[in-house]
């Protein structure tokens, strides 16, 4: 049985740049739900994932269905709702004063524009930097957000729906983050766990808990021999939030722990 949420989360670093990712979010409403009326300042794109969605441009009623984005502009007035049981999207803004120039340079008209279907892991990736208060995870979102407009803005061109390719570029991509496991690259993905857990061991011949921890332990052993940054600090960076139990795992990999490797 489906259940509505609104999911999503704004940025609060602020970039000296003339555009940057403002918000993004993942919206299922259900039996004719609307939204709050609203006006916007800044540009923002709805990609459908499933259902059907009502939406109004100039005082005209428009659906939207599964491979196709909506395009509001600046200053447009929003007014969004569920059409039938069931309307499922992922939504992403821009600001700064160019944030229009952006869209508008990539041919993205106002209203419907015929795409294909929802890259989830580029939108997965910017909702999990756009909290991160640094400067280069605000530039990787607005790299990753310039690829959603440049698919949205491609009509008739396939998306791939490789679930095991996108779930080894989420864990590649954010493999730091001590809180990324299966349940996590699942829901970003909006896939089944379970399902996504066959497909993937049949294709690699490794779980992607093991996968998940390959990389990690790369990163590790890289840093470890490599560099001079403090044991701690690595453990923080490939994903591990206890200095023990990173010790451990090194241990266990190699014989030796992480200090006695570099002085090795």
């Amino acid at each position: 049985m489906l259940r509505s949420y609104k999911e999503f989360a704004f940025c609060t670093y602020k970039m000296n740049t003339r555009f940057y990712v403002r918000s993004v979010g993942d919206f299922l409403l259900e039996n004719n739900e609307d939204l709050m009326i609203k006006r916007a300042d800044f540009p923002e794109i709805f990609w459908c994932v499933e259902g059907v969605g009502s939406f109004w441009l100039d005082g005209k009623r428009y659906l939207l269905r599964p491979g196709q984005v909506w395009y509001y502009p600046p200053d447009s007035i929003h007014r969004i709702s569920c059409y039938g049981k069931v309307f499922h999207y992922r939504w992403i803004t821009l600001d700064g004063p160019d944030a229009r120039v952006l869209f508008e340079g990539l041919n993205l008209k106002p209203g419907i524009n015929t795409s294909s279907e929802c890259p989830h892991h580029l939108f997965s990736r910017v909702r999990l930097n756009i909290e991160v208060q640094s400067l280069d995870a605000q530039l990787d979102n607005l790299k990753t957000a310039f690829e959603i407009l440049l698919k949205a803005s491609t009509p008739g061109k396939s998306e791939s729906s490789d679930l095991v390719e996108q779930t080894k570029q989420v864990i590649e991509e954010n493999f730091q983050n001590p809180d990324l496991n299966v349940e996590k690259i699942a829901s970003l993905l909006q896939v089944n766990r379970s399902i996504l857990s066959r497909a993937f061991s049949a294709s690699q011949k490794m779980t992607i808990v093991q996968y998940l921890s390959n990389c990690r332990l790369k990163k590790a052993m890289d840093l470890i021999t490599e560099t001079d940054t403090p044991i701690q600090e690595i453990a923080e960076q490939c994903g591990y939030s206890c200095h023990n139990y990173f010790t451990k795992v090194i241990r266990h990999h190699t014989g030796s722990s992480p200090s006695n490797l570099r002085r090795m």
